[in-house]
């Protein structure tokens, strides 16, 4: 009896796979991954080798018969024409000469970059330790004064004494005060208290009497001789006698 059950259990069981099968529409997937195309690449003996083989081709239709069996284009084979040419004409161009780099004078170079980074460094901190002092001792005394408008008469003094050293946006930057209105407080202290003009001393020409001369010519000029002449008449008259007082001398 389990004999005859066996074979019909298994009529069942093939029957409900094919079933199955042609119920489902989905295929299995493909497990063969496709390969991804990579450029070629040419190393520089095959560079050289096919452009060797390309000079050595004489007779028409060479040329075309050489690309096809190495798998480029004419474009490429020009290409690496033109890169050869270059490099040849490179390499035959006089390089020039160059002095040896002297070891002793690379040394002092050096020490003299170091010595300019240490005066640099020590110049900022100089600057740094006056910006610290000057903002102790101001903000300690606009924070003590009486007002909004006498510690910023404070900050203001103490920008205008910072700044000779520091620069004016360092200075007002340690402050926390706004350029602006440091020009703006310069102005209006300037239209309030002007500065004396003062003009500048005259340049001496180079044609001007020395004291002597000047002496020497009043003397000529306030004689009894020349009492009623005019300026005009003395010079003509001292031209006719020989007399060159107060004419440049060749």
């Amino acid at each position: 009896m389990n004999a005859d059950v066996s074979p019909a259990m298994g009529d069942a069981l093939e029957g409900a796979r094919r079933a199955t099968g042609n119920a489902s529409p989905i295929a299995p997937p493909d497990p063969e991954v496709a390969a991804t195309a990579r450029r070629r690449q040419f190393t520089s003996a095959e560079r050289a080798r096919i452009l060797c083989a390309a000079d050595a081709c004489k007779l028409p239709g060479e040329i075309g018969a050489l690309l096809r069996r190495e798998g480029i284009y004419s474009s490429l084979l020009a290409t690496w024409r033109k890169q050869r040419a270059t490099s040849q004409r490179s390499a035959l161009e006089s390089q020039k000469r160059r002095p040896k780099a002297n070891p002793l004078l690379a040394q002092t170079n050096e020490v003299a970059q170091l010595t300019r980074e240490n005066d640099r460094l020590r110049r900022q901190l100089a600057q740094a330790h006056t910006i610290i002092d000057v903002q102790k001792r101001s903000l300690f005394a606009a924070g003590a004064a009486d007002g909004r408008k006498a510690a910023r008469i404070i900050l203001m003094q103490a920008v205008n004494i910072l700044a000779p050293d520091v620069g004016m946006s360092r200075a007002c930057a340690a402050l926390r005060v706004h350029r602006t209105g440091v020009y703006r407080d310069d102005a209006r202290r300037r239209l309030l208290h002007p500065l004396p003009l003062e003009r500048p001393p005259r340049p001496t020409p180079p044609l001007a009497l020395s004291d002597a001369e000047r002496l020497a010519l009043k003397v000529i000029l306030c004689s009894d001789r020349f009492a009623d002449c005019a300026p005009p008449t003395i010079y003509a008259t001292l031209l006719d006698e020989g007399t060159h007082k107060g004419l440049p001398t060749a």
